[in-house]
Formats: C-alpha cells, structure tokens, sequence
C-alpha cells in the first residue's frame, strides 16, 4: 500500500510541515528584501561577526556579509540572519 507519491522532497517538506534540511542534503535560502535570510538546511555556525557570518550548510559553505548583522532565530537546522545584508557568498563546491 503506497501512502504517498512526492517527485520531489518540496512537496514532502510542505505536506509535513517541515524545513527542507530535515528531509536530507538539501540546503536552501529565503532572502527578504536586504535586511534579512532565513536559512534552512545549515549544519553549523562556523564564524559570527558584526560584519559577517559564515555558516556550514548541506554542500557548500554560506558567508553572508553585511553590517549589524544579528543571528534572529537558530532552531535546529534553520537560521534566520538580521541585518544590513551586502553579499551572500557561496565557498566550496
């Protein structure tokens, strides 16, 4: 008996009700305007500076650069950057 049929892991996220980073290696960001992101899939804080903060996500590494830059929420495997958002920048693969 097969429950449910997903082609792909956003239409299992939404009907969970989850962030994509709990359903495997799959990062992915939500800018808002210049003054915030909301990460979902981050595997860790590596570096936290007024000016930068540099996160581990599921493939690569996430540098977003900025000023007054604040952690809003870090929940998990999702994060919510605050502040004055100048580059977002990806390192690795």
């Amino acid at each position: 008996m097969k429950l449910f049929s997903f082609k792909h892991p956003e239409e299992l996220s939404d009907r969970l009700k989850l962030p994509m980073g709990y359903l495997g290696n799959v990062s992915f960001l939500t800018v808002s305007g210049r003054n915030e992101v909301e990460i979902n899939g981050c595997r860790g804080l590596i570096d936290y500076e007024d000016e930068y903060i540099r996160l581990r996500l599921c493939d690569c590494t996430l540098l977003v650069g900025g000023s007054s830059l604040t952690l809003k929420t870090y929940y998990g495997n999702q994060m919510v950057i605050a502040g004055k958002i100048n580059r977002l920048e990806f390192e690795g693969q």
